[in-house]
């Protein structure tokens, strides 16, 4: 990711499984779209690295979700998006995103 500054805001939930992974759920604020800046899914590596530092988080315990709440203004979010995304870790650094459509179900399974 290149080093530039953003300024920017997600809503960030942590939650801490019984096997030890630590489930971080990045909120995008779409409703405040025009004030939150770069997108979670844009920035969601750096989200990844800054959390993981900030909160001892290994690679092998992380469960990153990127949640998007439903938006009757915000097209194409007419329905709640949760999306799992796993990492390459090279480095400490978070790389090659890939993501995973959940259903609600299927989130409130990883979240318990």
């Amino acid at each position: 990711m290149p080093k530039h500054a953003f300024n920017s805001k997600c809503g960030i939930k942590l939650i801490k499984r019984k096997d030890r992974k630590e489930v971080v759920i990045a909120t995008d604020l779409h409703k405040t779209r025009h004030k939150a800046g770069i997108s979670i899914t844009n920035a969601c590596e750096k989200i990844a690295e800054l959390i993981c530092k900030d909160y001892n988080i290994t690679p092998d315990q992380l469960v990153f979700i990127e949640y998007f709440p439903k938006a009757k203004d915000f097209i194409p979010h007419d329905k709640e998006i949760f999306n799992v995304v796993a990492f390459d870790s090279i480095q400490g650094q978070y790389r090659n995103p890939k993501r995973k459509e959940l259903t609600v179900e299927e989130f409130r399974h990883i979240i318990k």
